[in-house]
């Protein structure tokens, strides 16, 4: 049974178009920010934290897609979005600990390869490589605004 690509909303592209535009090889990449933690934005804005790290793929999508590396013992500084953000382990062992105010933490719990865990809008949130090794996430996050504020800490 042959199968049919959709030929509505399916621009036909070229291997070189897809190489160039749609493809992130992992090999290719560099790390938007330096040591302890290396982001990668592959597809989506920076919610106006860092210009630099645009995501590499610019087509419009309904979510951001980072990923993050982080030397042991290494955290990512406490956050706020108004928009869900979902974290998922690659590598390693993570802390991921949150609250309704800065600097409170209401809650923590850890995660292993392959968990995910889902935060809520509107939650302060951070997380950390609790591993003796380097550990890889994603940070998806939900459609939000291009250089929509994002309270950092």
């Amino acid at each position: 049974m042959e199968v049919l690509l959709p030929t509505k909303g399916y621009p036909k592209r070229s291997v070189e178009e897809m190489e160039n535009n749609w493809i992130i090889r992992q090999n290719q990449l560099r790390s938007q920010n330096d040591e302890p933690v290396q982001s990668f934005t592959y597809i989506g804005d920076t919610t106006g934290k860092h210009p630099s790290a645009e995501g590499f793929i610019k087509d419009p999508h309904d979510f951001q897609l980072s990923k993050h590396c982080l030397i042991p013992n290494a955290k990512m500084a406490l956050k706020k979005h108004d928009y869900v953000t979902a974290l998922f382990s690659i590598t390693g062992k993570w802390r991921v600990y949150w609250g309704k105010e800065f600097n409170v933490i209401d809650g923590e719990l850890e995660l292993d390869q392959w968990d995910l865990i889902s935060i809520p809008e509107n939650v302060w949130f951070g997380f950390e490589n609790i591993d003796n090794k380097e550990g890889w996430l994603f940070e998806v996050k939900e459609n939000h605004e291009f250089n929509q504020k994002v309270e950092n800490v």
